[in-house]
């Protein structure tokens, strides 16, 4: 986000700390020019907000986290008939949780991201993992995750890609995870 940012954290209490970002201004990460091709084209407003909040536990190695943005764009196509001009408007949300104690590390987190495009096209994806790690030496560490995504929360079956043609499960994706960690030197 190109704007201006506050960020900072509240010192620890019997709460425990916290720590925080806020952010205002617009995209600047070569949006307009990866979305945009041909005969269309994405202009990015002057409305993105990013909120991040971390808390600290007074627990230790618990970490919990939640961040909140918005952004929104217009977006205009060129047709036959004339030029088609839409706003889209992106929300999202995430909440995770991530522990560690000794060699352990667990984590897991919950992510929905709303796109409004138009009055013609609403959906809600829907993500979440966890995942879980142990460091045995100082040069190896196995672990696993599982992750879950959604394209569209409201049609986890598939229905709505039969419709277009395509297979159910293109509607989601799944992933079981092992994962070796060797530290050489």
């Amino acid at each position: 986000v190109k704007g201006a940012e506050l960020y900072g954290t509240i010192p620890g209490s019997s709460f425990g700390s916290f720590e925080y970002q806020i952010q205002y201004g617009t995209l600047d990460s070569g949006f307009e020019s990866y979305y945009s091709s041909g005969e269309t084209t994405v202009d990015v407003a002057n409305n993105a907000y990013v909120l991040y909040l971390k808390w600290n536990t007074p627990v230790e190695g618990l970490k919990v986290i939640g961040e909140f943005d918005q952004f929104a764009w217009t977006t205009t196509t060129a047709m036959d008939e004339g030029e088609m001009i839409y706003d889209t408007d992106f929300t999202e949300w995430v909440v995770g949780l991530e522990y560690m104690r000794g060699n352990l590390t667990c984590a897991a987190e919950y992510n929905e991201r709303k796109n409004e495009m138009g009055s013609f096209y609403t959906f809600t994806s829907q993500d979440y993992y966890g995942m879980l790690n142990y460091r045995f030496t100082n040069w190896l560490e196995l672990g696993t995750s599982y992750s879950v995504s959604y394209d569209d929360k409201d049609d986890k079956d598939g229905e709505n890609m039969a419709l277009r043609g395509l297979p159910k499960a293109a509607a989601w994706r799944k992933d079981l995870a092992v994962s070796t960690r060797f530290d050489i030197n």
